[in-house]
């Protein structure tokens, strides 16, 4: 019995393991060319941006260029489903404490998020406690970014020349359906061997 349980565990880990290595980041921006923080990221205006993937993903760490104005604080960095070119379903959310007043810079969620499979999604910066700042002066949409919103009165609302928001999306290949077929099958097997030690 205990050789089963070890075959499964090895198992299982190898699964996971093919989902959570050669993380890349599957949205990238780059660091904004303009330093000057130029949109409000706080508790009455919240950033988004759209963006797109082909192929299933799990998340890893979500992060913005973002400036704080005043003390550390916290926010929260979600994914939205796309509805009609504006943040729908949530999809999952992570939190972090920002770093302390005068830092800009990559900040963010690190760790799993959540798993993506292909489609429109939108990343948005929701802070809780946090007050500062994130986007480009003039502003520009920032590329792989396809859309950028704000929310006005808790209303996500496009802003059609972008926000030049700094973004970065950490993903990695979730594990082949085949691989997890094969799961099953190998179970039943295992449940044949250990009856036939039995007699």
């Amino acid at each position: 019995m205990k050789v089963i349980v070890s075959l499964v565990c090895v198992l299982m880990l190898s699964l996971f393991m093919a989902g959570t290595s050669g993380a890349t980041y599957i949205v990238d921006t780059g660091t904004p060319s303009n330093g000057a923080i130029k949109w409000q990221l706080s508790t009455s205006q919240c950033l988004a941006g759209q963006f797109t993937l082909s192929s299933g993903e799990n998340i890893g760490e979500m992060q913005g260029w973002i400036a704080t104005a005043y003390s550390a604080g916290t926010m929260n960095v979600s994914i939205y489903s796309d509805a009609s070119g504006l943040p729908g379903a949530l999809q999952f959310t992570n939190s972090f404490v920002s770093q302390p007043k005068g830092f800009s810079g990559w900040q963010g969620t690190s760790g799993y998020s959540g798993y993506l499979k292909p489609g429109t999604y939108w990343i948005a910066f929701e802070p809780v406690t946090f007050w500062g700042g994130m986007g480009t002066n003039p502003a520009n949409l920032a590329s792989p970014l396809s859309l950028e919103a704000f929310t006005y009165q808790g209303t996500w609302n496009v802003y059609p020349s972008g926000l030049g928001l700094g973004v970065r999306i950490e993903g990695s290949p979730a594990p082949l359906p085949g691989a997890l077929l094969l799961l099953g099958p190998g179970l039943v097997g295992l449940a044949a061997v250990r009856r036939r030690f039995k007699k």
